[in-house]
């Protein structure tokens, strides 16, 4: 499962579900107001390993999109992807 912050846009689950992929928000975890390292270390005892960098919504989408094509992003438990 990916784990979106309130920093990536809120659009973004719907593209990622779109492609089958299961996510989840900060937000909906209660985890909204922790900070960088407390959020950090919330994700990680759940299991969440992969991070991706923060841009504008749209232009994230596209660059999103465009790389997906490419070459899909394949999560894998215990290791950090690095995204682009």
């Amino acid at each position: 499962m990916w784990l979106l912050d309130v920093n990536l846009p809120n659009r973004l689950i719907r593209l990622l579900q779109s492609y089958g992929i299961p996510c989840d928000t900060t937000a909906r975890r209660g985890w909204r107001d922790l900070t960088n390292g407390a959020l950090a270390e919330a994700a990680f005892r759940e299991g969440f390993r992969v991070t991706l960098p923060q841009a504008r919504e749209e232009a994230y989408l596209a660059e999103f999109e465009t790389r997906w094509r490419q070459r899909r992003i394949e999560p894998s438990a215990g290791a950090i992807v690095e995204w682009p």
